[in-house]
């Protein structure tokens, strides 16, 4: 048995997901967890807790960075 942070990027034949309602579980973990899977998922849970899951934003959906406006301005400089 391994947490998800420890088998990012390692494939599993099967994989149980515990579908709760801590806030932790977001989409983006969802996901992570699910495409660890090469034959088979079990999802545990409500289909209530599984559907809070998809819509629930992880902080990096949430975050807010000066990226776009960097690369923009950068953009001016090597066009001008």
């Amino acid at each position: 048995m391994r947490s998800l942070h420890k088998a990012q990027g390692s494939q599993f034949k099967r994989v149980i997901v515990s579908v709760n309602s801590s806030r932790m579980i977001v989409r983006n973990w969802l996901y992570t967890a699910i495409t660890r899977a090469e034959q088979e998922i079990h999802l545990v849970g409500t289909k209530s807790f599984l559907e809070a899951a998809i819509e629930r934003q992880g902080a990096t959906d949430k975050r807010n960075t000066a990226l776009a406006y960097l690369l923009t301005e950068e953009i001016k400089k090597v066009t001008q």
